[in-house]
Parts: structure tokens; C-alpha cells; sequence
């Protein structure tokens, strides 16, 4: 990356959000700008959600609740899981903000300097900054060789070269390339942690756009510690509850962590998500999912079709050969914003992965077609 890339780091924690930043910007000057670089779903929360939230306001539900959430919330998380045959235990559950907060308490508990935490790439921006919060050693795992996906016999070969890890991360469906993981590869890759002894935290937050919803790493390899949120499922971004299973001794630690750092849920959101577990979610998005894929093929750009989650990543490396245009993802990101207010993901965001961009779906069908419209002409001027 050059230097004066470098630069516009400085103030924000990712490329990702420096684009985010700069696309409300535009945005505030009256731009109609095209959002399609971060994962919030267009469609709102449900009125039953939102009418409980109002209710827990009436009944003058706005105390401090547990920093790991209060039973009645960690009732409704075994419900839910419940569901999908998965049966856990109150001092299991620990739940925060968002799942974020619970990822960095888990690693701050589990991960000490030196230790080796092993990340699929691409990856979700925050992994690579939470995993070294504690001085930890992060390996990388390439995975563009094959679709995107972890396999067993690759993560082989890197513990025989970097050694044995503390923690594996895996993400599926995943963010940002929006593929899925088969349960038999899930499971050749428990066979290898049950050997070498180590964690694998499963972040699982977009498991209800799964082809198997109901499917959760706990039910195959009982040291995996399970992430996830109701901020996708139930298009609930802004109300911020995410929660953790894991065994109690880890759990116990977390909340300490969460005591110490995070303090009381919003008992509002707290109320809101309760409703919300009462039903599985509702939502999809592979009519956007079908308009995407049609239009890179159109375009001959290739890709991974995504087959759960709410992304797509695509390499643009055939518009990044101009001498006058755009060189990196990065560039290519801004000319497209600045060209047509579109606002889409570079891939240096998510690893050594600059020729790439993410999309984002999850947005109103028509203005997804006219955003691809826009980005296609732009893409023309890009090449000249």
C-alpha cells in the first residue's frame, strides 16, 4: 500500500471505515448515496420486537441489568438454541453489546502474548485487531485456493509450520466473502483441534441465512465457543445484543471482563430481543443475491457465489490495470463513490486481498439494480 493510503488510516480503524465515513459525508451534502458497504439490512425491525421495547418503556424497564445479561434474555437464548437441538445452561451464556464486546473478552481470557491465534482470510476486520489486543501472535490462512474456505488439510500444513494454535476463528456463513462451510469439513477440522487441544471460537451471525439454520458448532466440538447477534436475523444493527456460549470457567472469566469494562445491558434492547427469539427470522435477500451474481457474470468478473451470509466478493483486478485509473482497492473504492455514490467495501479491508471488493445485498432491490447501474458506468471510465 502507498504511503498516502497509509495516511488516511491515521483517524479510523479500517479502510472499511474510512469509505463509511466519507460516504456520509457525501450524504450530509445532499448526495443520494448508495450504501452498499456495510451489513445493514434495509428492511426494519419488526413491529412485535419494537412494540416490546415500547412496553418495557411504559413499565419503566430502564435499570441497570446484569453485565452479562439478566435471566430473563439468557432464558431466551436456551429457548432458541433449544431449537436447534443444542441444549446449554444459563452460567454458559454470556451476553454484551453486540457480539464484538464477547469476542474481546473471550481472547482477552483465552489468548496471552505469544500465543498463536489462527484466522481464515479473508476475514472480518475485527478479528485481526481484537486478536492482538493482548500481544497475541496472528497467523493468517490464506484460503482464495479453495473458494474461500478453510480446509482441514491447509490448516494442517500451517500448524506444521507455525506450530500449534492457542484459538481458531472460523466465520461461517462468512463476512466477506459469503460462503459456507460444510458440516463434514466442520467436522475434519474438530478432529484436528480434539488432537492439538485447542479452542475454536464459531462466529455464527449469519447462520439464519444458512442452507442449514439450525446448525451450531456446539454440536460437534464441545470446547468451540459460539458467537453470534440478532442484529442480522432480525434486522436489529442498531439495537446492539450479541451473547457467547462457552464453558462456564471461560464464561465466568468473560464476565468479569464485561464487569469491568461494558457494564449493564440496555434493558430496552434487552426487552426487544426477548420478543424477538420468540420466532426464528424472517428475512432473505437471494433475490439481491441472484441480481449480483447475474450482473458479475455479465461482466465476466470473477468470483465465489456466496451461499449464506449477506455478502459477495468479487476481484476486480481487470479494472485496476489502467495507467490513469484506480490501482488499488482502496482507490477503486473512492473513485466509485466520488463517481457514482456507490459506497462499497475495499478488499484491503479484509486482508491482503486488494484487488477485491465487497458488496453488501442487503438493501431495497430496486435501488441495488440502479446502484449497479451506477457502478457500471463508472467502471467504463475507470478502464480509460
Amino acid at each position: 500500500m502507498a504511503e498516502n493510503d497509509r495516511n488516511k488510516y491515521k483517524a479510523v480503524s479500517s479502510a472499511l471505515e474510512l469509505i463509511f465515513l466519507k460516504a456520509n459525508k457525501l450524504e450530509k451534502k445532499g448526495l443520494d448515496v448508495i450504501h452498499l458497504e456495510v451489513g445493514d439490512p434495509y428492511k426494519p425491525t419488526l413491529d412485535r420486537i419494537k412494540q416490546a421495547a415500547k412496553k418495557a418503556i411504559d413499565s419503566n424497564r430502564v435499570f441497570y441489568a446484569p453485565a452479562s445479561g439478566s435471566d430473563d434474555l439468557k432464558e431466551a437464548i436456551i429457548e432458541k438454541y433449544r431449537r436447534k437441538q443444542c441444549k446449554i445452561c444459563f452460567e454458559e451464556i454470556v451476553a454484551s453489546h453486540g457480539s464484538r464486546p464477547v469476542i474481546s473478552g473471550v481472547l482477552k481470557v483465552l489468548a496471552k502474548k505469544g500465543d498463536k491465534i489462527f484466522i481464515p482470510a479473508p476475514f472480518y476486520p475485527s478479528f485481526l485487531g481484537l486478536s492482538k489486543q493482548n500481544g497475541a501472535q496472528v497467523v493468517l490462512v490464506d484460503t482464495r485456493n479453495y473458494g474461500f474456505k478453510l480446509k482441514a488439510a491447509e490448516l494442517q500444513k500451517k500448524i506444521n509450520e507455525m506450530g500449534i494454535p492457542k484459538v481458531l476463528i472460523l466465520n461461517s456463513p462468512n463476512n466477506p466473502t459469503g460462503v459456507e462451510y460444510d458440516r463434514s469439513e466442520m467436522e475434519k477440522i474438530c478432529v484436528l483441534a480434539r488432537k492439538y487441544d485447542f479452542w475454536i471460537i464459531s462466529d455464527e451471525c449469519y447462520q439464519s441465512f444458512s442452507k442449514n439454520k439450525h446448525f451450531t458448532m456446539r454440536q460437534i466440538y464441545s470446547k468451540a465457543i459460539v458467537i453470534d447477534s440478532c442484529s442480522k436475523e432480525y434486522s436489529m444493527t442498531g439495537w446492539r445484543i450479541g451473547w457467547g456460549l462457552m464453558s462456564e470457567d471461560i464464561a465466568a472469566e468473560v464476565k468479569k471482563y464485561l464487569g469491568l469494562f461494558v457494564s449493564s445491558l440496555c434493558t430496552i434492547s434487552e426487552a426487544a430481543t426477548i420478543e424477538a427469539f420468540k420466532e426464528d427470522g424472517v428475512y432473505n435477500y437471494e433475490v439481491q443475491k441472484n441480481i449480483i451474481c447475474d450482473w458479475l457474470d455479465k461482466k465476466r468478473i470473477d468470483y465465489v457465489r456466496p451461499e449464506g451470509c449477506l455478502y459477495v466478493f468479487p476481484d476486480f483486478s481487470n479494472y485496476l490495470k489502467s495507467r490513469n485509473g484506480p490501482q488499488n482497492s482502496l482507490a477503486l473504492s473512492e473513485f466509485l463513490l466520488k463517481k457514482s455514490q456507490v459506497a462499497v467495501a475495499p478488499g484491503i479491508a479484509f486482508g491482503d486481498y486488494d484487488s477485491y471488493l465487497r458488496f453488501c445485498f442487503c438493501v431495497d432491490e430496486n435501488k441495488f439494480k440502479e446502484a449497479l447501474c451506477r457502478i457500471e458506468k463508472s467502471l467504463v471510465k475507470a478502464l480509460i
